[in-house]
């Protein structure tokens, strides 16, 4: 079972940025639950690692919709291909923020010295997100544009 403690700063923080960055008022289908298993994407993922005194990634998946309404939120601007480089861009960007908010809370409070690597993004629906065997939590979620997939994995001492 994952540490509860180390996983709501992400989930916090997913909200709020959703909102604040993107636009996109979050409304759950349900809480957080652990996850064990493979996922389907819904048509674009964005996942980042962190490390420190702990690792773990998060994984940000989500409609096609959803995608392009944030990067317009972002960026002013319209745009229909979820592999523009500037929804790309806006998707890694959400993340990174998403991550490094959660990440700030956590090594104040537990002093983990935690950093961020870099992004990555991919795009296709029906894509199978196969996730290693450490523990993880997922929030599905929708929006008026679509659904939302938020999850988060953990491993290691404290």
């Amino acid at each position: 079972m994952i540490d509860k403690k180390r996983t709501a700063p992400f989930v916090k923080s997913f909200k709020e940025m959703m909102l604040v960055m993107g636009g996109i008022e979050i409304n759950n289908s349900g809480d957080v639950y652990d996850f064990d298993g493979d996922l389907k994407s819904y048509g674009i993922s964005a996942s980042v690692s962190f490390a420190g005194n702990f690792k773990g990634r998060i994984l940000l998946d989500m409609e096609k919709n959803v995608a392009l309404k944030i990067s317009e939120h972002i960026t002013g601007e319209k745009y229909e291909d979820i592999k523009d480089r500037m929804v790309l861009a806006c998707l890694t960007e959400i993340l990174n923020t998403i991550g490094g908010d959660a990440l700030t809370l956590l090594n104040d409070e537990l002093k983990a010295g935690l950093r961020l690597a870099p992004p990555i993004i991919f795009t296709g629906e029906n894509v199978i997100i196969s996730i290693p065997k450490i523990p993880s939590v997922t929030l599905d979620s929708h929006c008026e544009y679509g659904k939302i997939l938020f999850n988060v994995a953990v491993e290691g001492d404290k």
